[in-house]
């Protein structure tokens, strides 16, 4: 194909994880060519896995990505959450973020929700650390260089992540709130391009 991006226009509560996978196969099958998430509104659950398996994430003002908490069936007849089952589908997501050079720990906190995350500044540099990444970087580096920052976004134990556009775009999840296709044409360079809808 000649094209230059594939843009995935999102605005989901989630579904089925294999769906989702059978998504992100189509998506993986793509590359070279980029592939960017629009998320206009929701991108829950399965939404934030296909988020997480493209090249870009962008964000329309007011919309929001996580809670990815895998259930064992869908539905009224939902049995919840298996502890296996989280565990493979937590580091499934964690994989296929840093495939795409997303933070493999943001997709896991919204997957597992007895994860805990801080938000630190070392040298100036900013990271998203696990609380035992964390215990790690404070044999390798100085008291006095490592800078724990607040952040009450639901990186402490027993809550899901959910990040709104704005707290995606500080946490360098998300590269830009944009309006429209449009807006996202343009910040790719692509606003002279055709745009062919398929579905």
């Amino acid at each position: 194909s000649d094209a230059k991006a594939v843009i995935f226009e999102l605005d989901t509560p989630g579904g089925r994880v294999d769906a989702a996978e059978e998504i992100l196969e189509y998506i993986r099958s793509l590359k070279p060519i980029l592939t960017i998430a629009f998320i206009n509104d929701e991108a829950s659950s399965a939404g934030a896995f296909i988020s997480f398996g493209c090249d870009k994430i962008v964000m329309s003002p007011g919309s929001s990505i996580g809670s990815a908490e895998p259930r064992t069936s869908i539905g009224a007849t939902s049995e919840g959450t298996d502890e296996k089952y989280v565990s493979d589908f937590r580091s499934k997501f964690k994989s296929i973020a840093e495939e795409n050079n997303h933070s493999g720990n943001l997709a896991q906190k919204m997957v597992d929700k007895d994860v805990e995350l801080k938000k630190v500044k070392i040298k100036g540099e900013t990271f998203i650390f696990t609380a035992e990444e964390l215990e790690e970087k404070k044999k390798e580096f100085k008291e006095d260089e490592i800078v724990i920052e607040a952040a009450n976004i639901g990186f402490q134990k027993g809550k899901l992540l959910n990040l709104t556009a704005k707290e995606a775009v500080e946490l360098k999840l998300s590269e830009a709130e944009l309006k429209d296709i449009k807006e996202v044409l343009s910040y790719f360079g692509l606003k002279d391009a055709v745009v062919t809808k398929t579905f």
